[in-house]
């Protein structure tokens, strides 16, 4: 699932907790790139944070208060330019609106927000700005977590994650020790990508490639290789 400080963007503690009912956030497309440091010392630090968010009473609390109410502090999300952080049109709302029930997904549960990163919280669908990717990106940007589209990232939240947990197939990540919650966090994201990339209609050739792409990358920054973990992931039919 897209976010470049915690690896979703809008994708908890207290009940059991997995990959589905994150919080929007830590588990999204967007992985984050720091030209400056490793990407796996990133994508490290990012997961550690994800973590602790997770089992935390105050942010369990947090979450089943957003659940019920539905409202919360507001604020712009920043992608680090890494993903579109200008304000979604009526057309752009309308499109992926669209998309996401032609998937299966029901249009009651997608709920459009401002402070969270694009991804799946129970059983809703956030969208934020940066199911988008930014229009112009600067040199040495162009991951392929940077290009996903919103039509692949709706796909990677609805097939990859949504269609996944609804089948038992979805990785633990709650009450697990370090090691253990990177690795199932790589597989559960590199899942959603080769599944929306495999399974998700309508979208181009470029767009199955580059979420292929992503799964690649986030399984290289576990240390982890698709022909040892094939056998893990959930990817043989939608």
């Amino acid at each position: 699932m897209i976010k470049p400080h915690n690896l979703l963007t809008s994708s908890g503690g207290g009940a059991k907790i997995n990959s589905f009912n994150r919080p929007p956030g830590t588990g999204q497309l967007t992985g984050g790139f720091n030209g400056l440091q490793d990407q796996r010392l990133r994508v490290l630090d990012n997961i550690a944070e994800s973590k602790k968010a997770r089992e935390s009473s105050k942010f369990s609390e947090y979450l089943e208060k957003e659940k019920e109410v539905g409202t919360g502090d507001y604020r712009q999300i920043s992608s680090d330019g890494l993903r579109n952080e200008i304000e979604l049109t009526d057309a752009q709302k309308t499109e992926l609106v669209s998309y996401s029930v032609r998937l299966g997904f029901p249009e009651e549960n997608i709920v459009f927000r401002e402070h969270w990163n694009t991804g799946m919280m129970y059983d809703r669908l956030y969208i934020n700005t940066d199911v988008l990717p930014a229009e112009s990106l600067g040199i040495g940007t162009l991951s392929a977590n940077t290009r996903v589209s919103g039509r692949a990232t709706i796909a990677h939240e609805i097939i990859g994650h949504y269609e996944a947990y609804k089948s038992g197939r979805a990785f633990e990540l709650y009450n697990l020790d370090d090691a253990t919650y990177a690795r199932n966090f790589a597989l559960d994201e590199a899942q959603a990508s080769i599944r929306a990339a495999r399974f998700a209609p309508e979208l181009t050739s470029v767009e199955r490639i580059t979420l292929l792409r992503d799964a690649i990358t986030r399984l290289k920054n576990a240390d982890l290789r698709v022909k040892d973990v094939k056998n893990e992931l959930y990817i043989q039919h939608r």
